[in-house]
């Protein structure tokens, strides 16, 4: 999966987000946002064949087919541009291969896993059309055992088993290699991926006083604590449910031995539903009778993504320079619905907070090496990146359990439960960003090389994304950026 990347690089980690099995949080060289809302940037960019991947929403994921996986430490603002104060990622897929042949990788393990995912070319003709289907599938029993099952209410507001963290995905990838001419070859691949699953649930190790007022009178709520054995006591339908839909197109135009313009096209469309239990514990009677719980937690998610990169490659010079520069585009909408109840049910607090995005960004850059000698050698680049965003909030109060508007997927708010305050309200604002770079290196002998860089990274500006019930919270951050010196050595053994 996307995060074991982490437990093999020094220097990046991946965590998980919190109630989710499809969210994670990149955080690299000391930098991250454990935040996976789609309108909040992350600061390590996810790249997978070429297309910028985006926010975490959706960011882990079991690693389907790959040819290889490149990471690149620190500020990557000249390449890689926006959101990449920490690094980048970049993931890829193997290409149709024109002979007939694949893999197949069948896994077994505990607690009734079983996964199988692979790879068959198959070519379409004679070395002009070929293809490759990618596949996966992984399926494993819940780890936590609910000794509270089914919660106050069961069936439609408690849906699926009755235990918590198991695993169920599939996948499944085409790619497509068109070689029209010696020049000019043309790829294309979509693929499907959807989790059905149940999250880790929350569990409580210790309670305070305040917990006697929200039992039944006289009962011990140590009774819900945390097993030995890790069973715990949970009222709460969690689940995590995501689909997702990849397509990528990419062109490559040989102009001659020395140049190659290339055109990179993709488009990501996602949907996510959760729900939680916050609270940890079941509650069916007291000061919360027939609700769900003190802290029900849920939201849905939809974004759509197009990403669009024109980019030329080549040298120079007789060779003595390389360059790559060209022009990026990217479109983002994000539409996020956050459903909640509090403790004394729908009349008191039961709410639907929604935030639509949009982002738009447009970007040109360029970066050369030149060899002094050949032993020493320069790099310099330069990029320049405009944004537009804007965000848009949604505030009410409604009496419908969480998890039934999660269920059948209401986000709309009656007119007399509207939020004064934070109903209507939209926000606009640009930025814009100059990122440089600079490198020497030396290489002391074909195996060993000395550098000393100077790089700059940028974050995007943006709008809160779970903003408090007044304008202030509302009102625009700006930019972030990270420069950063490196001297060292790189080595093979």
């Amino acid at each position: 999966a996307t995060e074991d990347i982490g437990a093999f690089t020094p220097g990046f980690k991946f965590v998980p987000a919190t109630g989710s099995n499809s969210q994670v949080a990149f955080l690299g060289r000391g930098t991250g946002v454990t935040d996976n809302h789609p309108i909040k940037e992350q600061t390590v960019g996810l790249y997978i064949d070429g297309v910028y991947h985006g926010t975490g929403e959706s960011a882990l994921f079991e690693l389907m087919d790959i040819e290889r996986i490149e990471v690149l430490k620190g500020p990557q603002g000249t390449l890689f541009g926006r959101n990449t104060t920490g690094g980048a990622i970049s993931i890829v897929t193997p290409k149709p291969s024109p002979e007939l042949g694949g893999s197949v990788k069948v896994g077994l393990g505990q607690d009734g896993y079983w996964g199988v995912q692979g790879g068959i070319d198959l070519p379409l003709s004679d070395e002009t059309l070929l293809s490759r289907i990618s596949f996966l599938r992984l399926v494993r029993d819940p780890f936590t055992k609910n000794t509270a099952p089914a919660g106050v209410k069961p069936g439609i507001l408690a849906p699926g088993p009755d235990d918590f963290d198991d695993q169920d995905a599939w996948g499944v990838r085409g790619a497509f290699r068109l070689i029209a001419s010696d020049v000019l070859t043309i790829d294309y691949s979509v693929d499907r991926i959807e989790h059905d699953q149940r999250t880790p649930a929350f569990a409580n190790t210790s309670f305070n006083p305040f917990i006697r007022f929200i039992t039944e009178s006289g009962a011990d709520p140590s009774r819900w604590l945390e097993t030995d054995n890790g069973d715990i006591a949970n009222d709460g339908g969690n689940w995590d449910r995501m689909k997702v839909w990849h397509h990528t197109l990419t062109a490559a135009w040989e102009l001659s031995e020395d140049l190659t313009l290339k055109s990179i096209n993709g488009y990501r469309a996602y949907d996510g539903n959760r729900r939680s239990d916050l609270d940890g514990f079941p509650i069916k009677s007291g000061a919360v009778q027939g609700t769900e719980g003190l802290a029900p937690y849920g939201n849905i998610v939809e974004t759509d993504v197009f990403y669009h990169e024109l980019q030329l490659v080549g040298s120079l010079l007789d060779q003595r320079l390389e360059f790559a520069a060209g022009g990026t585009y990217l479109d983002d909408e994000s539409d996020y619905t956050n459903l909640g109840e509090t403790a004394f049910g729908g009349a008191n607090g039961n709410y639907i907070r929604e935030v639509l995005g949009d982002n738009s960004s447009w970007g040109l850059y360029g970066q050369a090496t030149y060899h002094i000698t050949d032993r020493l050698d320069f790099t310099g680049g330069l990029r320049y990146t405009s944004e537009d965003r804007e965000a848009a909030y949604t505030s009410c109060d409604i009496a419908l359990p969480s998890s039934l508007l999660l269920t059948i997927g209401v986000r709309a708010c009656p007119d007399g439960n509207r939020n004064p305050v934070l109903w209507g309200v939209k926000r606009s604002d640009s930025f814009s960003a100059l990122t440089p770079m600079a490198r020497i290196s030396y290489h002391l002998n074909d195996d060993v090389m000395t550098y000393l860089s100077w790089t700059q990274g940028y974050r995007s500006g943006g709008f809160p994304n779970r903003p408090a019930a007044n304008l202030q919270a509302t009102r625009a951050f700006e930019e972030e950026y990270v420069t950063q010196w490196e001297a060292g050595i790189k080595s093979s053994f």
